[in-house]
């Protein structure tokens, strides 16, 4: 997609103006599509969409429940009826990390159920309520998806919620690219996959952050939202199924070095069958509860 005027892009997870969505969400209205905003907290879109169209640009907000199937269903329709189609469709929105039985030693699922229905299903409902959409009106369309280093890099073992639904993203994304190509469908599929992304309100929680990171072994370069945007802008542009940061940059070699590694060592112990131990990252379980 080269032109983006007047193209109708829906963007979830909007409410935080700091936030990889309304980065998304600021880049695409600046190259002229219509926005509509979509977060759970529909006040909180909508003061964003008030800043868009305070900039001039055409912006609305839309309250939705991803979790649920009817909610997105009718978020589908909603669109269709104030703009006729979607031809972007981004999938950003994420469930809180933590809650009752966040470790899998725990025997409360609670916070198991809401990252499966948020971050896994809300993606599926959303796919299911708008690519049938797409494919009937027959435009040029892109879904683009946000998953994460904490399931698509190894594992981030202590946060199981997050990265288990993370790793299920991209398996669900290329399992879209796959049914696209053999329907014909002129929709591309695009996977987001940011770096440790500098979504924080105030510089001494990103400094924390980075002082925790390096703490516990791991790369700590922070990637702006702005430029998670630009990668998600070039993966449109040029129809590409990755939107992530370019390993030759200099600033975040260590991060691709690092990842590379990871991804390597994995498939060497896949294929020796050894046990997960080379692979598993990030802070101890006991850091984040059980």
């Amino acid at each position: 997609m080269q032109d983006f005027t007047s193209k109708v892009a829906v963007v979830t997870g909007t409410a935080n103006p700091r936030g990889i969505g309304m980065a998304i969400a600021r880049a695409l209205s600046e190259l002229g599509c219509a926005l509509v905003l979509v977060d759970l907290d529909g006040d909180g879109a909508e003061q964003q969409a008030q800043t868009l169209r305070d900039a001039g640009r055409a912006a609305n907000a839309l309250a939705a429940d991803m979790s649920d199937h009817a909610s997105v269903v009718a978020l589908a329709d909603a669109v269709d009826a104030q703009h006729g189609g979607t031809q972007i469709l981004v999938l950003n929105h994420v469930a809180p990390t933590g809650g009752p039985g966040h470790g899998l030693l725990s025997p409360d699922p609670s916070s198991w159920d809401l990252h499966v229905h948020v971050n896994l299903l809300g993606f599926v409902y959303g796919i299911k309520a708008f690519v049938p959409r797409m494919i009937e009106r027959g435009d040029h369309c892109h879904v683009l998806a946000t998953t994460s280093g904490a399931g698509g890099t190894g594992t981030m073992y202590g946060n199981g919620p997050y990265a288990t639904t993370k790793a299920a993203i991209v398996a669900m994304m290329e399992c879209l690219y796959g049914q696209l190509r053999d329907a014909g469908a002129d929709i591309v599929s695009t996977l987001i996959f940011p770096g440790v992304t500098n979504t924080f309100d105030s510089p001494e929680r990103t400094q924390q952050t980075v002082a925790f990171m390096r703490a516990n072994g791991l790369p700590a370069t922070f990637t702006e939202p702005e430029e998670v945007a630009a990668n998600a802008i070039e993966a449109i542009r040029t129809d590409s199924f990755w939107a992530r940061p370019d390993p030759a940059d200099p600033a975040h070699r260590e991060t691709t070095d690092w990842e590379a590694g990871i991804y390597r060592t994995r498939a060497e112990v896949l294929i020796s069958r050894g046990a997960p131990d080379p692979y598993l990252w990030g802070p101890a379980s006991n850091l984040l509860g059980l």
